[in-house]
């Protein structure tokens, strides 16, 4: 039998409680530590350049790239991008108590005017319990909770798992 997604659940499944920290997430005030081959950074532009190896981390949360550009207005990060063959993320899902992974050529996230999270080009999101979005570009709104996932030239692909105790 066929069952229908509730969007909001995939939505707090595939982003919006590993990726956005939440407010009861622990990692939120845990220190960020970014290590990098090369810092080119320009305090007056706000705009500093991570090279060669990035790993970024907080808490259980680790991201991974070539690249990483921070830019910062008046002291607050406004816009982190994490650029890789592939970038990758893993993050531990408290609320579910699983982990979360994916990739993209390019990780964005921005904090003004709206919180904004994009993975672009080759995109993929999956729990260690089977949930898998991929598309060639995935746009997540936390603060509206929108979701949009692109195929590009390809298609959009979704996989949901049987749910534990479910007959088909």
């Amino acid at each position: 039998m066929f069952r229908r997604p509730e969007p909001l659940l995939l939505l707090l499944l595939l982003l919006a409680a590993p990726l956005l920290r939440a407010a009861d997430d622990p990692d939120r005030n845990r220190p960020i530590e970014i290590h990098a081959d090369r810092l080119q950074a320009d305090q007056k532009s706000g705009v500093a350049h991570y090279l060669g190896h990035v790993i970024i981390t907080q808490g259980k949360l680790t991201i991974t790239g070539d690249t990483l550009t921070v830019t910062v207005v008046d002291g607050k990060i406004r816009r982190a991008v994490v650029v890789g063959q592939p970038a990758r993320f893993r993050k531990f899902d408290y609320e579910k108590k699983r982990w979360i992974s994916g990739h993209a050529r390019t990780i964005t996230y921005t904090l003004k005017p709206e919180r904004q999270l994009w993975l672009e080009k080759a995109a993929h999101i999956e729990s260690e319990t089977g949930e898998q979005l991929n598309g060639a570009v995935i746009r997540y709104w936390p603060d509206s909770q929108r979701l949009e996932a692109d195929g590009g030239k390809g298609r959009v692909k979704l996989v949901l798992p049987p749910q534990a105790g479910e007959t088909p």
